[in-house]
């Protein structure tokens, strides 16, 4: 038998045992009980009044039988109602007291009879001694034998007086033989009638009066009132005893209620121990999962960054290697450069991906973007692929940024041309809808309302049901090694999540894959434009500090400034910095400097910088080892952070932004490359800034922003 089903039974056990306590807990209902008693001092009273209403009858003192019928039907009552006084007890008890309650009733019903025929005698009886009575008082006779009459006559009612107030004795005998020698006397005619009628009245008197006396002597000897005593005594008892054990069952149930209490406190520091325990291993397993992910990504990166380098590396080897007569090393040049702008998108996509890479969500329309990222896909994708568009939101906005949703769109894009082996047909969707109630989704669900929704569809191989389970975890792919960095859906689920959006797949082995991603609409208006050059503007001897504490860098990015027109000063070290800028602070009119160095770091040298010339402008690279803290780089007289690497292009559209004389200009080859600046002032809020120096603070091109700027 299972654990649980050992406590679903004691369970049910301890139930039925609590519902048997709390039954017998219940104490006698106490109205019912004074009902009871008054139901037995009511009989024991009405016992007493048919006993003295018979005595007043056989004294023919009551003009009527009704006090003795109502006394009868009173004890007949009291003896139906005593019927429930078993309730009370049940077994023994309860069979004793019914027991009682019979005998009562019994004794009730035997004196009822007896009353009835001692009405009837009774009422013969009290006739007879009326007419007696009245007719020896009337009787007058007048001399000679009247007197002998009267003579006799006055003994006749001598006796019959003795004989009705002392039955016993000789009294009837006196009354016969009185009434014997009163007929044999001679009397007149006209009251020889009256004569035979007081001797036949006479004779009924001493015929009746014992048989009378006899019933008075049975109802007042019945057995009732003893019957009604002794139901008393059983049934007051069994109520005691009753009340006693209802007691002892409440001391019992308050006992079990003390034990119940204790283990249910006991249960609850247990549970509360097991939940500790829960959580101590849901932490370790939490933990646990965290280093399998780190282990994955780490593993990733690796392999991707292998990849990377050895491209670089060789390529650089080939180039140094002395060859007579080799062609120009251009290619091998380029390939490096491929390399790097491959790595850095790796970068990107990590940092898209772990969310760190903060971007200004701003109102955007969602059709001029995506119809950006379909004009470079046509130019990226094979001939063998068909690219199909169905644009139906040329006004939708959603709050986000628009360099993301391009991402979507490319990632999902050349997700479905893998998918394909190079031959098939993509469409891409663009519409909104207007949910009444929640969607439901297969990665995620959203509540009711207005949604833009981003479809890629292809004719691919589609997925199984496991697949489509992992196809947003990072590093995931289906594609062959060397084929793919696994980030791409990984980063598409990361923008989605952070637009507040979902997605839904729809995908079957053979019947091709559908990705919908789910954006918020929202109907604010775009505050302003971006600004974007088209022209790289060049210096014009302006002298630049630079610090980092690479010296390959340094030299790098002087020989970089010294070909965009400027004049660098390079130092690989903050302190050394510090030392030239304070030996001429007016030197320099721009200082660009690194954020992680040892011994100094580039907020604390901006600032040391700062005190000295509060006007200088000072730009911050930051590799994007963590967040750097608004009020830090504000304090610091920071007016810029820029991502490194820094290439030509955006290193030199950071510095130009703070000078006005530049004299020849180039065209600027793609947007993309001085994507990678972040703007200070779009990083802080205009509030924070009122009550500061925000008007020394320049606004810059930049599409990326964050209310912590990382270092």
């Amino acid at each position: 038998m299972t654990p649980l089903r050992l406590l679903g039974l004691a369970a049910a056990a301890l139930l039925l045992l609590l519902t048997y306590l709390l039954i017998e807990s219940a104490a006698p209902d106490a109205t019912r009980h004074e009902r009871i008693l008054d139901t037995l001092r009511a009989a024991t009273l009405n016992d007493a009044a048919l006993q003295r209403d018979v005595l007043q009858a056989r004294a023919g003192l009551l003009r009527n039988y009704d006090p003795l019928v109502r006394s009868v039907e009173s004890l007949r009552g009291a003896a139906a109602d005593l019927r429930r006084a078993g309730q009370i007890a049940r077994g023994g008890m309860r069979a004793e007291i019914d027991r009682e309650v019979a005998a009562v009733a019994a004794a009730v019903d035997e004196q009822a009879a007896l009353v009835e025929q001692f009405k009837s005698r009774n009422a013969v009886l009290q006739n007879s001694l009326i007419f007696f009575m009245h007719v020896s008082g009337q009787f007058h006779p007048a001399g000679g034998d009247g007197d002998a009459v009267g003579r006799e006559m006055g003994t006749l009612t001598n006796a019959m007086l003795r004989l009705t107030a002392d039955p016993r004795g000789e009294a009837a005998a006196e009354v016969a033989a009185s009434i014997e020698r009163l007929a044999a006397l001679p009397i007149q005619e006209n009251g020889r009638g009256n004569i035979r009628n007081l001797t036949a009245h006479g004779r009924l008197i001493i015929a009746t009066l014992p048989a009378v006396n006899d019933l008075v002597v049975r109802l007042l000897a019945a057995p009732t009132s003893e019957r009604i005593r002794a139901a008393q005594k059983v049934y007051l008892d069994a109520h005691g005893r009753t009340v006693a054990r209802a007691n002892v069952v409440r001391v019992l149930l308050y006992g079990a209620a003390v034990l119940l209490a204790v283990y249910v406190a006991y249960l609850f520091v247990r549970l509360r121990a097991n939940a500790r325990a829960l959580r101590d291993r849901e932490m370790q397993l939490h933990q646990a999962q965290k280093l399998e992910a780190i282990g994955t990504l780490a593993g990733g990166i690796a392999h991707e960054f292998n990849n990377i380098l050895g491209a670089i590396l060789g390529h650089a080897e080939v180039a140094l290697a002395p060859r007579p007569g080799a062609p120009p090393m251009r290619h091998h040049l380029e390939q490096i450069m491929k390399a790097g702008q491959r790595a850095r998108r790796v970068v990107d996509q990590i940092l898209t991906f772990s969310r760190r890479g903060d971007r200004r969500h701003r109102p955007i329309v969602a059709q001029t973007a995506t119809s950006e990222a379909i004009e470079l896909l046509r130019a990226s994708l094979p001939a063998t692929l068909s690219l199909r568009t169905m644009l139906r939101a040329p006004d939708a906005r959603i709050h986000g940024d628009a360099t993301q949703l391009e991402q979507v769109v490319m990632n999902l894009s050349t997700n479905a041309a893998h998918a394909m082996d190079g031959h098939g047909t993509i469409e891409i969707a663009l519409d909104t809808i207007k949910a009444k109630a929640d969607l439901l989704l297969s990665h995620g669900n959203l509540p009711a309302g207005r949604y833009v929704r981003v479809s890629v569809s292809d004719t691919g191989c589609g997925m199984d049901a496991p697949t489509m389970r992992r196809i947003f975890e990072p590093f995931f792919t289906t594609k062959a090694a060397g084929s793919g960095t696994g980030l791409g859906l990984a980063t598409v689920h990361g923008i989605v999540a952070e637009h507040h959006g979902a997605i839904n797949v729809k995908s079957a082995p053979g019947a091709g894959t559908i990705f919908e991603a789910y954006f918020p609409q929202t109907e604010a208006r775009e505050g302003g434009e971006q600004r974007t050059g088209s022209m790289l503007p060049r210096g014009e001897g302006q002298t630049i500090l630079l610090v980092d504490d690479e010296r390959d860098l340094v030299l790098l990015g002087e020989e970089m400034l010294a070909s965009l027109g400027f004049e660098p000063v390079g130092f690989d070290n903050g302190s050394a910095a510090l030392g030239a800028f304070r030996a001429d602070p007016h030197r320099f009119d721009l200082v660009l400097t690194d954020e992680v160095m040892p011994a100094m770091t580039g907020t604390e040298l901006a600032s040391a910088m700062h005190q000295l010339c509060p006007d200088l402008p000072i730009v911050l690279m930051t590799g994007y080892a963590g967040p750097v803290p608004i009020d830090r780089i504000r304090d610091s007289g920071i007016r810029e952070v820029v991502r490194k690497p820094l290439l030509r292009l955006n290193r030199n559209g950071a510095l130009a932004f703070y000078f006005d004389a530049f004299s020849s200009r180039e065209p600027v080859s793609t947007p993309d490359q001085v994507r990678g600046r972040l703007s200070l002032e779009n990083a802080l809020d205009a509030d924070r800034l009122k009550s500061s120096d925000s008007a020394s603070i320049q606004s810059a091109p930049a599409s990326t922003q964050s209310p912590e700027v990382p270092r």
